[in-house]
C-alpha cells in the first residue's frame, strides 16, 4: 500500500498495471461495503469469488492472510458517514432489472451474459468499465448499494461511476435487484483465530 494523498489514500499499486489512472479500489473504506471474511476470503483465494480477476493469488500462509485482514480493518472507517442513504429494504427486484438496462449500468458493468445479450442496449455501448456484478449480492449489503447508486462520489470522489441521479424509489429497486444476485455456492472462508507467537 502507498499513500497518495487525502484523495486516494491507501489505492494499491499492481505491477504492470500502475500506469493506469486506476491500478485497483480504494481501501480505507473497505470495511463499509464487505465483511471481514469476505475480505479474508478474497485476500486468501481472489479467483474463488471473481475467476476473471487480475488480483493475484499471494498464497500467503495463514497468519499473514489474517494479519493482511487485520490492517485493513484497522485503517478503514467502519462507515462511509452518518449521512450515508439507508436502504430500507422495499425495492422491486423485477422493476430494477428493467432499469438496470434502461439507465444505461449494462454498458459498463456485466451480469452473466447480459451485457451481451440485451436487445435494448447499443453495441456500442456494451464494455466493460466496472465490475463484474454476477455474485454482488454475495458482497456487499444492501445500505452500501443503495448509497452508492445514489451518490458513488460521496464514497469515492475518484470513481468513474457517474451519478445517475436516481430517485429513491428506482435507486430501491436497483438495489432490490442488484442483492438476488447471489451464488448459493460460494461461502467465504471464515477468519481463523491467530496469535502471534511470544
Amino acid at each position: 500500500l502507498r499513500d497518495h494523498g487525502q484523495s486516494k489514500k491507501y489505492f494499491h499499486d499492481i505491477e504492470g498495471y500502475n500506469h493506469l489512472a486506476k491500478v485497483a479500489p480504494r481501501l480505507d473504506k473497505i470495511t463499509s461495503n464487505v465483511t471481514t471474511s469476505w475480505m479474508y476470503d478474497w485476500i486468501k483465494n481472489p479467483k474463488n469469488f471473481r475467476p476473471d480477476t487480475r488480483m493475484p493469488n499471494f498464497r500467503m500462509p495463514d497468519s499473514e492472510l489474517v494479519a493482511v485482514t487485520a490492517f485493513l480493518k484497522s485503517v478503514a472507517k467502519d462507515s462511509p458517514g452518518e449521512d450515508w442513504p439507508r436502504y430500507r429494504g422495499t425495492g422491486d427486484s423485477r422493476n430494477g432489472l428493467e432499469l438496470f438496462k434502461s439507465v444505461g449500468c449494462v454498458g459498463c458493468h456485466q451480469i452473466g451474459d447480459l451485457a451481451q445479450t440485451a436487445t435494448d442496449v447499443p453495441r456500442a455501448t456494451k464494455i466493460d468499465h466496472g465490475p463484474t456484478l454476477t455474485r454482488i449480492g454475495n458482497k456487499v449489503s444492501g445500505d452500501w448499494l443503495f448509497g452508492w447508486l445514489k451518490n458513488p462520489r460521496a464514497y469515492n470522489p475518484d470513481t468513474r461511476m457517474p451519478s445517475l441521479r436516481l430517485t429513491d424509489p428506482e435507486a430501491e429497486d436497483i438495489t432490490a435487484y442488484l442483492l438476488t444476485l447471489r451464488d448459493p455456492s460460494y461461502q467465504a472462508t471464515a477468519v481463523p483465530s491467530y496469535e502471534r507467537p511470544h
